[in-house]
């Protein structure tokens, strides 16, 4: 593990997706979330060497989708959970 004493902070990371869920969250189409294309091209935008301090947020709240609530109570009404993902672009400083 490297010490942060060693690292410049270059850029924030921040990615934000979304997910569906239909059938009480029985189907889940693309339930998963690959970040690795946006690691690497906003690490390479920044200039940066690393994403350090990640940290993931799912917000429970999709307001279009709760705009219906008695809606919600039907099978076939799909759901959303909105996840957002942010971090600390960084790169090594020179060594003294």
């Amino acid at each position: 593990m490297l010490d942060t004493r060693f690292l410049k902070i270059v850029s924030q990371f921040h990615v934000e997706q979304t997910r569906i869920g239909i059938l009480y969250s029985g189907v889940t189409p693309r339930s998963t979330v690959d970040i690795s294309d946006e690691v690497n091209s906003q690490v390479a935008a920044a200039n940066g060497e690393a994403v350090i301090r990640l940290s993931i947020t799912v917000d429970g709240s999709c307001s279009a989708r709760n705009a219906f609530p008695v809606l919600n109570i039907v099978p076939v009404w799909p759901g959303c959970v909105p996840v957002s993902i942010d971090g600390l672009i960084v790169k090594r400083r020179p060594l003294p």
